[in-house]
């Protein structure tokens, strides 16, 4: 016990004693935070109606199965051998 207390209290000190460190963390937990917050409202998309409704798209668009490629192999990598 006492190894992993003097661990905790190594890595205190350390954060006790930074200045500049301090404002460094910080800033990056709160641009972490404004990051995620926008994000989060352009790429989760927004569903209306009632539960019923919301739980039905949500089980489509699970459900839903991938398109078709009909992309030619060689035509997107010529410098790949197309297999026979």
């Amino acid at each position: 016990m006492s190894f992993l207390r003097r661990i905790a209290r190594f890595y205190l000190e350390g954060f006790r004693s930074m200045r500049l460190g301090r404002k460094l963390w910080a800033l990056i937990i709160i641009k972490l935070i404004i990051i995620f917050a926008v994000l989060r409202f352009f790429f989760t998309p927004t569903l209306s109606g009632s539960a019923e409704q919301k739980s039905n798209t949500v089980s489509e668009r699970l459900t839903a199965p991938l398109p078709a490629r009909s992309v030619d192999r060689q035509q997107t990598h010529p410098g790949i051998p197309q297999k026979s």
